[in-house]
């Protein structure tokens, strides 16, 4: 049984790995900045994460430029990914940790990037987001409507 277990958990790790083997390390430094503005905590930090085109639409159009409900919403998520059960909304201030949980290539120049966002109470989820490269640029993107 310890055999199999630790075959499978050999296979899932080997399959991660590949996974983000080819998503370019310039990606892979905008979400390690990405990690570091969070903990920040500085909603004008955050911001500059952000897709041009989901500012665009989401926070200047739809949100009518309220900031903090704009990155507030951003970093909603899911206790459980599978069964899209537990939906949590976090607000910056309240982010004790953020690390990246997994990311995968999506099609040219569009990532599915996870992250598992802890807490201050200890508690965690999941946030499903995506990251773009548009006119030279990364930037993320979330929910719209």
């Amino acid at each position: 049984m310890k055999k199999i277990l630790f075959s499978s958990l050999f296979v899932f790790f080997v399959f991660s790995l590949s996974a983000q083997e080819n998503i370019p390390s310039s990606a892979m430094n905008f979400v390690s900045k990405f990690e570091k503005a969070v903990l920040g905590h500085n909603y004008d930090s955050v911001m500059t994460y952000m897709d041009a085109k989901y500012v665009k639409v989401q926070y200047k159009k739809l949100l009518k430029k309220e900031q903090i409900q704009f990155i507030d919403e951003f970093f909603g998520g899911y206790e459980n990914l599978e069964s899209s059960t537990g939906f949590i909304n976090t607000t910056l201030p309240e982010i004790s940790g953020i690390e990246l949980y997994k990311i995968s290539a999506l099609e040219k120049n569009q990532y599915q990037v996870i992250f598992k966002i802890t807490r201050n109470s200890g508690t965690w989820h999941y946030n499903q987001v995506t990251l773009r490269l548009y006119k030279k640029h990364f930037g993320f993107f979330g929910a719209r409507g």
